[in-house]
């Protein structure tokens, strides 16, 4: 039977036998993708269904006819009452988002496996699988451990990572990640490109120079301009080059009188004049100077040069 007529069969069984929804504790059937809601404790990013692994995941889906591997559900809550089956979102999905999503996306139905489950089973259960399928990203599992201390599902951090049988410093780094500030996540393409160290290392950076920081998402937002999370990591740690002033003030020292420093950086001497007896001048440039500065220079000996041709 040619795959499109295949899936059709199957919507039709599905509406045909709608009604009679199976009471047993776990069952496995195709279900209608819109059937299929999200739980609170869901924070799979929506750029997790623009990557290449993705489209992969939904090209295999799609030339198979549907999901072989299923996803979990349970019922929502009232969805036992016989009025509220075939309503939109009489399920909520355990794991499997992605999968779902293809499904979705492709107009066929889902196999799943129906459970009843608890939030704290379903919180578990869709940790392991993500680390079978795809992890979550460092945002994400940050983003799932805010609102689960947000709900008080948890006391502590410590009783969060020990229920979860997560490394509790992970959990911390994660809640960091997550609390990156909105200004600064308005520059990056997607939150999901931060890796967990990435929030200790930017909050140092918060801490050493807030500015700075700011400066930099605030210059890429001005420019239009989005960069991935390592690209901005990447940017931060540049040091600014130093810039070039001009101190113009006389050293004091007798040994070489008549000296003047005319641009110093980072306590170099850049560009030096010493006033001799005889009424000549000489001026001296370093040759280490940082990159970038030598238009500045060149214009600085230029009027330099214009000055003593005058008559």
């Amino acid at each position: 039977m040619p795959r499109k007529s295949r899936t059709t069969a199957i919507q039709n069984a599905v509406h045909q036998s709608a009604p009679a929804l199976d009471p047993s504790p776990i069952s496995t059937k195709y279900i209608l993708a819109e059937h299929i809601g999200y739980s609170r404790w869901n924070t799979r990013h929506a750029s997790s269904l623009m990557d290449e692994e993705f489209q992969n995941l939904k090209a295999d889906i799609a030339h198979a006819g549907g999901n072989i591997q299923p996803v979990k559900v349970r019922l929502r809550h009232g969805a036992s009452d016989p009025g509220a089956i075939g309503k939109v979102e009489t399920y909520e999905l355990v794991f499997g988002h992605r999968r779902h999503q293809a499904c979705m996306q492709l107009g066929l139905l889902v196999l799943a496996i129906v459970e009843k489950v608890s939030d704290e089973q379903l919180i578990a259960q869709m940790l392991s699988e993500n680390e079978n399928q795809k992890p979550l990203a460092a945002w994400e599992l940050g983003e799932l451990f805010q609102r689960l201390l947000d709900a008080r599902a948890y006391p502590s951090q410590k009783v969060l990572a020990d229920k979860l049988n997560r490394d509790e410093g992970d959990v911390s780094r994660a809640l960091r990640v997550r609390a990156i500030p909105d200004d600064i996540l308005a520059a990056i393409i997607t939150p999901t490109g931060f890796a967990l160290h990435d929030g200790d290392r930017l909050s140092k950076a918060l801490k050493s120079d807030r500015a700075a920081v700011m400066q930099v998402a605030q210059d890429l937002v001005a420019s239009e301009r989005k960069v991935t999370a390592k690209e901005f990591m990447q940017l931060i740690a540049k040091k600014p080059e130093p810039k070039l002033q001009c101190s113009c003030e006389e050293i004091g020292d007798s040994k070489i009188k008549g000296v003047k420093v005319l641009l110093a950086q980072e306590g170099r001497n850049i560009v030096v004049t010493r006033r001799h007896d005889d009424g000549s001048l000489t001026i001296r440039i370093n040759s280490s100077m940082a990159p970038g500065n030598q238009e500045m220079i060149e214009s600085l000996v230029t009027s330099v040069v214009k000055a003593v041709q005058k008559p």
